[in-house]
């Protein structure tokens, strides 16, 4: 359902920008990666690899706002480019850090019971990711 201009879920257009897109899964799951290369490959605490991971992403994020709103990309985008609106480029900043925290939860869990196979979970994330 639409609010003003802003809908909940759909494609996400600067004339309507959208909170959920296609693309949110992938950065839920960027934060659940970010949590386990960050702790369990580079060493690194939860705290400190929350905080590494969450200024790459931002600067993922700003690389969209700039190529959007700075040089205006959307009058003639590349081909492999489409314009992100600012709201969901938060919106996608918020999924990171739930899948983040979501992995920071659960992971001991989820690996004790067998659902969690780290490598299996990376080539999925790969995989959702080209």
């Amino acid at each position: 359902m639409p609010v003003g201009n802003i809908r909940l879920y759909g494609k996400d257009t600067l004339q309507y920008p959208s909170l959920i897109d296609i693309y949110s899964l992938s950065h839920l799951l960027s934060g659940c990666a970010g949590y386990i290369i960050s702790t369990k490959y580079l060493g690194l605490t939860s705290s400190e690899g929350f905080i590494i991971y969450n200024i790459l992403h931002l600067i993922h994020e700003i690389k969209d706002w700039y190529y959007t709103y700075i040089t205006e990309s959307h009058k003639k985008p590349p081909k492999s480019w489409e314009p992100r609106s600012y709201i969901n480029s938060i919106s996608d900043l918020f999924f990171g850090v739930i899948g983040y925290l979501f992995m920071e939860t659960y992971y001991n869990e989820l690996s004790k019971i067998g659902i969690l196979n780290v490598h299996v979970y990376m080539i999925l994330y790969l995989t959702i990711m080209i």
